[in-house]
């Protein structure tokens, strides 16, 4: 692969890099010399298909900045062929990396700069990239190593001035055991050389770094996303990945509190927590009312670890689990969980106990539990306006809201443009499309791939069709009419 520093100058912001610098390096070695395109893919040992070489170059040489960017090559070939380079790339492509950072040296590393241990895969995969300038990828990119792709993407935010020091040290140790020495980690060709050209990218050099570790602390403390971070610079993610691997962001070490009042915090939950509970207002609930954090969150509409950070800035203690003890009458639990078809759910957050305590109290009292769903397969079965196609995945929870969602998914040419649309990770989407097949007994969407967008398969089509009859009908009916109907 060529260069970063250099394929950044020299591509689009719209190109993918996985793939642009590896047909530039095919370029270069064809600047001055008879060699074939498939010779120098083979010379080079690229892992891409010589159509794509083609037309990637093909795309490069006929745009706008296509004369300056075949000056950029002619410049830099020159240059190589007087200069040379301190790296021998071939014999770097023959080592054997098997062996390359084990985990008992990721963690002897992580220890000693203070690093979270885990990410190893990650760690030397990115190494592995660094040393050999081969993408540790196979193209196209299969479906079960998008996940990894990613991590390695993003693996250069963690880096720290320790951590980055650390791993140059070890990658030194590294080649010296395989009998390279006198070579630098890596090397990048001068990019003066390219003063003058009117070239399509931007350098990284041209970052402000101050305000780049600034945001990357912000990122690490989780007050802000990826894509603000790029909207505030003003670039690409591929231009802010290598400013972050040149210039690696030092720790900021989080302040110890000095106030007990509650300071908004960026997340919209803490917020609307914060909003709707006063201080008082919270003492009033927990310690007067002597209402759990599950409940109070639950009367707010955020999650208890919400609510117990909360607590905590307000300066009040929160108690130890099993701090009350708790009375609910059986009879009154029969009446509500069989005879009105509550869940245990409703009837914890009126109580304001646990779900494992109701359980618990079933279980000694002989009162049976239905199974976590809202609707049960008795029911559903008995109602002919419901598709039997859906029912497996209904009765389970949260079943009939992941049904619901398919049909949105389906819209966008990928998860993560989902993913994007609907303000959710793509990862927790794939579980959800994921969770429907396993309950559906097959798969229900064909996933996108580096050439062809995302796309139903035929049960898939056969579910989003009766999901939408279903909602045209008006939906389910409540849990509570679902059960009396099967009494």
């Amino acid at each position: 692969m060529l260069w970063p520093q250099w394929s950044l100058r020299l591509t689009e912001s719209r190109s993918f890099q996985r793939f642009v610098r590896p047909a530039l390096s095919v370029g270069l070695l064809m600047v001055g010399n008879d060699v074939k395109v498939q010779d120098a893919i083979d010379l080079l040992d690229c892992p891409t298909f010589e159509p794509g070489v083609l037309a990637a170059l093909r795309r490069l040489i006929d745009s706008r900045d296509g004369p300056d960017i075949r000056h950029a090559l002619y410049r830099l070939a020159d240059y190589l062929r007087v200069h040379g380079v301190p790296i021998d790339y071939q014999r770097r492509r023959q080592l054997n990396f098997d062996e390359l950072l084990p985990q008992a040296a990721w963690e002897r590393i992580c220890r000693s700069t203070r690093t979270r241990p885990e990410g190893c895969a990650t760690a030397r995969q990115y190494l592995f990239e660094r040393l050999s300038a081969r993408t540790a990828f196979p193209s196209p990119l299969p479906e079960d190593q998008e996940r990894q792709y990613v991590s390695v993407l993003r693996f250069p935010i963690r880096l720290t001035p320790a951590l980055g020091d650390a791993l140059t040290r070890y990658s030194l140790e590294f080649l010296a055991a395989h009998g390279v020495r006198g070579e630098p980690v890596q090397w990048c060709p001068p990019l003066e050389l390219l003063d003058g050209l009117n070239l399509p990218g931007v350098a990284s050099a041209t970052v402000d770094i101050n305000e780049l570790h600034r945001l990357v602390n912000l990122h690490r403390h989780g007050r802000l996303s990826l894509s603000e971070i790029l909207q505030r610079l003003g670039i690409t993610a591929d231009v802010f990945r290598q400013g972050c691997d040149e210039h690696p962001t030092p720790r900021d070490p989080r302040k110890p509190p000095t106030q007990t009042v509650a300071v908004p915090r960026p997340g919209p939950a803490y917020q609307k927590a914060s909003s709707v509970l006063t201080p008082q207002r919270f003492v009033d609930l927990y310690e007067t009312e002597g209402r759990s954090l599950s409940h109070i969150g639950a009367m707010v509409g955020v999650c208890k670890h919400t609510i117990a950070q909360l607590a905590r800035d307000y300066g009040i203690p929160i108690k130890k689990p099993g701090w009350r003890k708790y009375e609910v009458d059986s009879e009154w639990l029969r009446d509500q969980h069989v005879n009105k078809g509550r869940s245990l759910a409703q009837i914890s957050r009126d109580c304001g106990v646990s779900v494992r305590f109701l359980s618990s109290l079933a279980h000694r009292s002989g009162v049976p539990v239905r199974r976590s769903s809202c609707y049960s397969a008795t029911a559903l079965m008995a109602d002919k306006t419901i598709p039997k196609a859906l029912i497996p995945a209904v009765v389970t929870e949260g079943g009939w809201e992941r049904l619901q969602r398919l049909p949105v998914i389906a819209q966008y040419e990928s998860l993560a443009a989902a993913g994007r649309a609907l303000k959710r990770g793509h990862f927790t989407l794939g579980w959800q499309v994921s969770r429907i097949e396993r309950d559906l007994g097959g798969p229900v969407l064909i996933r996108a791939t580096a050439h062809t967008a995302q796309r139903l398969t035929p049960l898939g089509t056969e579910v989003v069709a009766a999901v939408q009859s279903l909602q045209a009908r008006g939906g389910l009916v409540s849990p509570t009419q679902i059960w009396a109907l099967s009494r």
